[in-house]
């Protein structure tokens, strides 16, 4: 006669992976933010977490919608675009064009941008096209 099985099944619901508030305070404690509570800590970890399996579930959306089953680099720009973020490694910025600061005589700060040196002339010639000199018929 069998024995009915008293072990537990092996199968057990799957919980998403969680930021801990101590990541949370080491991550802080190296970019300078300091002093945090632990219910503030608490409260970062967990809008963290949520903010990515949010993006995580997008960028798979993406693939999905792309028809891959490999979710790429791309998707996951796409999906923190949509959410308004930037990539935090490897980002591309344009570069913003250079102040420059004037000094006026009643004492006030002016603040002007500087243009990148241009040649004009080259810009406002035509490009030089051959011309045949005779004609060639075959």
């Amino acid at each position: 006669m069998a024995v009915p099985s008293t072990s537990t099944s092996s199968f057990a619901p799957s919980f998403p992976p969680r930021i801990e508030p101590q990541y949370v305070r080491i991550v802080g404690d190296s970019v300078g933010v300091v002093n945090l509570t632990p219910a503030a800590l608490q409260c970062l970890a967990d809008k963290l977490t949520q903010s990515l399996l949010r993006c995580s579930m997008a960028a798979r959306q993406f693939a999905v919608h792309g028809r891959r089953r490999i979710v790429k680099v791309e998707d996951l720009e796409h999906a923190l675009r949509s959410y308004g973020l930037q990539m935090p490694i490897g980002a591309l910025t344009r570069s913003l064009p250079s102040l420059r600061q004037l000094r006026m005589p009643g004492g006030e700060q002016l603040y002007v941008r500087e243009d990148a040196d241009l040649d004009v002339p080259a810009l406002t010639q035509p490009p030089q096209i051959k011309i045949p000199v005779k004609r060639h018929i075959r």
